[in-house]
């Protein structure tokens, strides 16, 4: 479940965060930057098609994971670290945001797995796990913008990306 909070970090961060690094790092409008989001989400929309199939077709549902949230670390590496244009920055974020939505089909499969009999709890606590992870996001998010800057926002995404990857290989729930 740490692989799932660790997803939702990541994620999370990007995404309660895009709207304001585009504003600061190209100085759009709160109304400019609504083609850009509506592209990044479709980045994810494309990424849970893409994931379940993946997760259908691939037997090692953690090793997709973990490649899938690894490429998402990477991606936000160039995405907050680079700005070479906006519409750049918009092809990062829907790639980011793309490589993120294809690992949730993966995890949530592998954690289907366990017995019958705690499958609901199991996910039920995914649910409550990605809940931390959206708290987790918001509020360190906060912090590394206030303490560092955009610019940070790539390594930490990549760090908690690396240990969720990590993790799904070792083989941990």
């Amino acid at each position: 479940l740490a692989m799932s909070i660790g997803e939702r970090v990541g994620f999370g961060l990007s995404v309660v965060y895009f709207a304001t690094f585009l504003q600061t790092a190209y100085g759009l409008t709160p109304a400019g930057v609504a083609l850009p989001l509506g592209i990044v989400a479709i980045g994810n929309i494309v990424g849970t098609l893409l994931g379940g199939q993946v997760a259908d077709r691939l037997p090692d549902r953690r090793r997709t994971f973990a490649l899938s949230i690894f490429s998402s670390g990477v991606t936000a590496l160039a995405l907050y670290g680079w700005t070479p244009g906006i519409a750049a920055t918009v092809a990062l974020g829907c790639a980011f945001s793309t490589f993120s939505a294809m690992s949730r089909p993966s995890l949530m499969a592998a954690l289907a797995t366990v017995p019958e009999e705690v499958r609901g709890t199991v996910l039920g606590l995914n649910t409550t796990a990605a809940c931390v992870g959206w708290i987790g996001a918001a509020s360190l998010g906060g912090w590394i913008m206030a303490s560092f800057g955009f610019g940070a926002f790539g390594p930490f995404i990549m760090a908690v990306s690396l240990i969720a990857a990590v993790l799904a290989m070792m083989g941990r729930r």
